[in-house]
Parts: C-alpha cells; structure tokens; sequence
C-alpha cells in the first residue's frame, strides 16, 4: 500500500520522465541532423542518462537489500536453532545438577535422621542413668539415716 505523498512523488516522476525523455528525443534529432551539439541539446540526454543510471542503481540497491534482507534472516534462523539447542543441552545440564543436589539433600537429611535418632537415645539413656543415680541415692540418704 502506497501512501499519498509516495503516489504524488511517483506521478511527479512519471511526468519529468515524460517531458525528459521528450526533450531528449528532440535534442538527439538536433544532433543528428543538424550536428548540433550544443549544450542546450547535450542536458536533456545527459539528464536522461542519469535519471536512467539512477533507477538502474535503485533497482539494484532493492535487489541487494533484498538477498541481505534474505541472507539475515537466514543467519537469525541458524543463530536461533543454535541458540534453541544450547539453551536445551544447559536445561538438561541444570536438571542433572539439581537431581545431584537432591541426592544430596536426601543424604544429609537421612544423616540428620540418624544423628537425631541417636541423640534422642542417649538422652533418654542419661535421663534414665540420671533418675536411676537419684533413685539410688535417695535409697541409700534413706538407709543411712534410718540405720
């Protein structure tokens, strides 16, 4: 879709075209036939030359826009995949890692387990050693006194 100000420019073109290439063909009659090579016949055909060249380099600048358009697109679609696989082969490194640091919070925690476990017996064995020494003692208080 084209916009207003481009259709104006491209009509504006088509008609300095038109009249160039008119004056153009007349200047090149002159020259011709009346060997006139004067600069008032020389302009149009140089102007013309230049309007043609200048479109020819456009055409050619669009055209390598174009393959450069194609040819990044291209590489962003390689860069992409790559970047797709690396990001994938990182993801399955990670999830390796984190299984390991689970393993290992499974460890530690059964460690804790069992360093608990035995704690909690030898408590309950010096609680029991403790009460029993009491006991006793109190027992024995209890015999020397009535003794």
């Amino acid at each position: 879709m084209t916009t207003i100000r481009e259709e104006l420019q491209r009509e504006g073109d088509e008609i300095l075209l038109d009249v160039l290439a008119e004056t153009a063909t007349i200047a090149k009659e002159r020259i011709i036939k009346h060997k006139d090579l004067s600069v008032e016949n020389v302009i149009p055909l140089l102007l013309l030359s230049q309007y043609n060249h200048i479109a020819h380099l456009d055409i050619e600048l669009k055209q390598g826009l174009a393959n450069l358009e194609q040819k990044m697109d291209e590489r962003f679609e390689k860069i992409g995949q790559v970047m797709d696989e690396r990001f994938e082969k990182m993801g399955q490194m990670m999830d390796t890692r984190f299984e390991k640091v689970d393993e290992r919070f499974v460890d530690v925690y059964k460690s804790i387990s069992v360093i608990h476990s035995q704690i909690s017996n030898q408590t309950k064995w010096m609680f029991g050693i403790g009460v029993g020494i009491v006991a006793i003692l109190s027992g024995l208080m209890t015999f020397l006194k009535f003794g």
